[in-house]
């Protein structure tokens, strides 16, 4: 009998549980889409079954980037870091 889901094709094809393969995946950085290929599914059942499982892909690498730009560390306040700190208006008239 062929898999009716998605979930069960995963189950047939690695032999363990759905939650088990996906946090595999996660822990390895790989991306919500980079499942869906490997899976051979859609990006939306990836996502649909990792929230089911408490799984989230795609965050590990953003925040890192984001936190680790020149734009964020940049001494003058832009769109990368406004809410990142409090920031103080200088005085120009001292």
């Amino acid at each position: 009998m062929v898999p009716s889901t998605v979930e069960e094709r995963i189950i047939n094809q690695f032999n363990t549980s759905v939650k088990k393969i996906l946090q595999s995946f996660s822990n390895q950085g790989m991306s919500s889409k980079e499942v869906a290929k490997k899976l051979r599914c859609g990006v939306s059942n990836i996502r649909r079954i990792a929230k089911k499982y408490g799984i989230c892909f795609d965050k590990k690498s953003y925040t890192e980037n984001f936190i680790n730009s020149t734009k964020f560390l940049d001494n003058a306040i832009n769109t990368s870091n406004f809410l990142s700190r409090s920031w103080k208006q200088e005085n120009k008239d001292k």
